[in-house]
């Protein structure tokens, strides 16, 4: 190994729920892999804020009936699913200190939650996964082929060798 180079098998660029399922089944298989995600924390999307000790889910809260994969997931790693509580009357104020009244909760009818939020299945995946696999603040800036390897190098100008990468991004990122 060259020296500030590191070798992996197979790069998942992005610690998104997407990325973060895929080094779980690998490292379950017993399979060489490191991830890289460019934020300080892994979720991708998938983000909560504490505020007066309650925790309240910022990017996707809840996923429909139509979405199996993600009932399965949350199955497997026995995390609780309920229903989206969906009937009565929301109230909210706007930035300007309007309040208003309306009975628009009910589009929501039928969507499952996770008990704890979202994030507990971010938190969920990354405690199985071994912290020497994952990379942190990390953003790839250059992906290139050479031969059977392909290197990635990121803004700290690390460079990773690996036999496949796999972009687990929003393709508009990608």
């Amino acid at each position: 190994m060259t020296e500030g180079l590191r070798e992996t098998d197979i790069l998942i660029v992005g610690g998104g729920l997407c990325g973060l399922a895929l080094a779980e089944r690998l490292q379950r298989d017993g399979r060489d892999y490191l991830l890289v995600e460019a934020r300080h924390r892994l979720g991708g999307r998938i983000k909560r804020a504490e505020v007066g000790g309650a925790a309240y889910d910022l990017g996707p809260a809840w996923f429909w009936p139509e979405q199996p994969r993600i009932a399965a997931l949350a199955d497997a790693l026995g995390l609780t699913v309920f229903e989206q509580y969906a009937s009565g009357a929301a109230r909210f104020e706007t930035a300007n200190g309007e309040v208003h009244q309306g009975s628009g909760i009910g589009s929501m009818a039928g969507s499952l939650r996770i008990a704890g939020g979202m994030t507990t299945l971010v938190d969920r995946l990354s405690g199985r996964l071994s912290t020497d696999r994952i990379i942190t603040s990390a953003t790839v800036t250059a992906i290139r082929q050479q031969d059977r390897r392909i290197t990635v190098e990121t803004d700290s100008r690390q460079h990773i060798s690996a036999t496949r990468v796999v972009l687990c991004l929003p393709p508009r990122l990608a």
